[in-house]
């Protein structure tokens, strides 16, 4: 059986063609997989939390007035209050909490 020399052709542009998507699914892959690696470590932990606000009464008591309302307007990201049922969800700046927690540790130690 004799192959057309177009048949050939067009098979070797096919498949230099699905190898150029394959590099290139391949390179977007790699791509998610370090934007997961990065979300994941921004993700905060209650070790995280409790560290951070360890001795936040102590530190609380020494910030004048305004160090306190900066303080909370660079933790504090959104408050939501539900008339409903009375409840208050506080969402945090993820990066305030985890620096807050981090500065802790190493003071610790």
């Amino acid at each position: 059986m004799t192959v057309a020399p177009e048949a050939n052709t067009d098979n070797t542009s096919l498949i230099a063609d699905l190898h150029d998507r394959i590099a290139k699914t391949a390179r977007q892959i790699s791509e998610l997989d370090q934007r997961i690696l990065e979300a994941d470590q921004q993700q905060l932990t209650s070790a995280d939390v409790e560290a951070a606000f360890a001795d936040f009464a102590g530190l609380w008591d020494t910030l004048s007035p305004q160090e306190q309302a900066r303080s909370l307007a660079l933790a504090v990201k959104r408050v939501e209050f539900d008339s409903t049922d009375s409840s208050v969800e506080i969402e945090f700046h993820t990066e305030a909490i985890q620096a807050l927690a981090t500065n802790t540790t190493e003071e610790r130690e």
